[in-house]
């Protein structure tokens, strides 16, 4: 009969932990102690977890580690054996993260990150080799658990020097570039890591960007940037590096094929979490760009990022206004970022020196489409025309009627020419506001006698139409109605409904 193995135990663990120290005789517990982790229960696995960092933590304080250093061939053997033991359980860490235990999964990061620590602390210098893989690994992993997630956020925002060193690696293996990948591309080949999308940017988008002030950063070792030089620069400015390792973690990631909902996520708050932050925000160009040129609601979420490249960047992009002219097609009114599009396109069309076509072509575009619009969509455009005539005198002569006869009339614009030079808005009139006072909706026919009136009242506030609703509306004319039933007399005569209304045969008894 084969022997029956040992039942271990966390104390029976601990008691072959306090031997390996004791006595260097005794070291190889370290690889019954790797058992044990590997295969062990989980609470003897926790326990076995926990004497494994405590062995190497103390060797390494100890020197035991250090190759170049030992006295003699004897203990460099012993010490390259330590090493590749401890490479051994910074795999079996690694591969725990990925496990089904999620308390077992947090634990051998905590430890993972503890290994990297020790090492730095004795060698004074960060030990960006150990730190690699584990990037690696969140990088590409879909079976990271949401605790384990939380963990690592909360780690890597706690400490400026781990977060640092993320986006230069994270950057480095989207691109093929890491430093451990070049060590082996020549004997396998290896590809860029496989980014896992939609974990890494639920992880990315948490991460606090480049500290402001160098002396404020948090370290989790106090040597951490020992050695560290920029690429680009002759000496380290942490904070210049910084901003420009989060710029190239970011880019890089923008890189890949990203799924539609994280592209809009991304496009939506780009221009307030992302532009601010990067060292060359004038790189995100092409993303933004292509974005733009994509067309409906992705070239609207695009509009924020895009401008602010444009205006506080330098970015040149004549083709912008042909771009946005297109984006007021018959969907735009439906999407529930309409306001702030409108916002922007006040913002984009308030310059004085636009020249009198453009304006034209946007007054006639919008008020076409007020003819496919919901009205709560109408009530936004009709104050948004009437400012655009304040703002730009030259575009008046369009609420100037040929004729009340709307069926005698050819209209020359072009609603389908998407180049807002050749639409003809200039030989055109707003025939669709003499329409629009005809429409059913109270609100909207009100709105459209405004052009009636002289053009010398003060602009509208478009806060107060972009978020009105089918809701808001209904409430507004009913509360309207009740005023003026109030204001006016009561009838002379109290009428009642006769039952007989509910047979279908309405009368009225006086």
């Amino acid at each position: 009969m084969p022997p029956k193995t040992k039942k271990h135990t966390p104390e029976s663990v601990r008691q072959i932990a306090k031997d390996c120290l004791a006595s260097s005789a005794n070291l190889n517990g370290i690889v019954t102690l790797l058992d044990i982790a590997e295969s062990g229960a989980p609470e003897v696995a926790h326990a076995a977890i926990a004497s494994l960092h405590h062995v190497f933590s103390k060797l390494v304080a100890s020197g035991a580690l250090d190759v170049k250093r030992a006295d003699g061939e004897s203990n460099a053997k012993i010490a390259e054996w330590l090493r590749e033991n401890r490479s051994h359980f910074l795999v079996l860490l690694r591969k725990t993260m990925v496990g089904p235990d999620h308390k077992l999964q947090i634990t051998s990061f905590e430890k993972h990150i503890a290994v990297i620590k020790d090492a730095t602390e004795h060698l004074n210098e960060f030990q960006n080799n150990l730190f690699i893989p584990l990037v690696e690994l969140i990088l590409s992993s879909e079976q990271i658990s949401s605790a384990l997630e939380s963990k690592i956020e909360n780690m890597l925002n706690q400490h400026d020097d781990l977060r640092f060193f993320f986006f230069r690696n994270a950057a480095k293996a989207m691109s093929g570039k890491s430093i451990r990948r070049k060590q082996t591309a020549a004997q396998d080949g290896a590809p860029k890591v496989q980014v896992n999308v939609r974990g890494f940017h639920s992880l990315l988008s948490k991460l606090r960007p480049a500290p402001d002030k160098p002396e404020s950063m948090t370290m989790l070792c106090a040597c951490s940037f020992t050695g560290v030089s920029d690429e680009k620069s002759t000496s380290l400015n942490r904070a210049a590096a910084y901003r420009r390792a989060f710029s190239e973690c970011w880019l890089e990631f923008l890189r890949n094929p990203l799924p539609r909902e994280i592209y809009r996520a991304i496009l939506e708050t780009m221009h307030q979490a992302l532009i601010p932050r990067l060292s060359e925000p004038v790189l995100l160009m092409d993303f933004l760009v292509d974005a733009y040129n994509t067309g409906g609601i992705v070239s609207l979420l695009a509009l924020n990022g895009l401008f602010t490249l444009i205006h506080e960047h330098n970015l040149d992009y004549p083709d912008f206004y042909h771009k946005l002219y297109a984006l007021f097609d018959t969907s735009l009114l439906h999407y529930k970022y309409r306001a702030r599009f409108f916002r922007l396109a006040e913002l984009f069309l308030s310059s004085a020196y636009l020249p009198a076509y453009l304006v034209s072509a946007f007054i006639k575009r919008m008020a076409r489409l007020c003819l496919f619009a919901p009205p709560t969509g109408i009530v936004m455009i009709l104050p948004f025309i009437f400012n655009l005539l304040k703002k730009h005198p030259s575009s008046i002569r369009l609420i100037h009627s040929p004729g009340d006869n709307l069926e005698q009339i050819e209209d020359p614009f072009d609603f389908t020419q998407l180049d807002p030079s050749k639409c003809r808005a200039n030989e055109s009139f707003l025939w669709e506001i003499l329409a629009l006072k005809m429409h059913v909706i109270p609100a909207v026919s009100g709105l459209a006698r405004i052009f009636e009136d002289s053009l010398a009242k003060p602009p509208y506030d478009l806060e107060d139409f972009m978020d009105h609703t089918f809701k808001t509306m209904v409430t507004a004319e009913v509360s309207s109605k009740k005023r003026k039933a109030i204001e006016e007399d009561p009838p002379a005569v109290n009428s009642k409904v006769n039952k007989a209304w509910l047979d279908g045969s309405l009368w009225v008894e006086a």
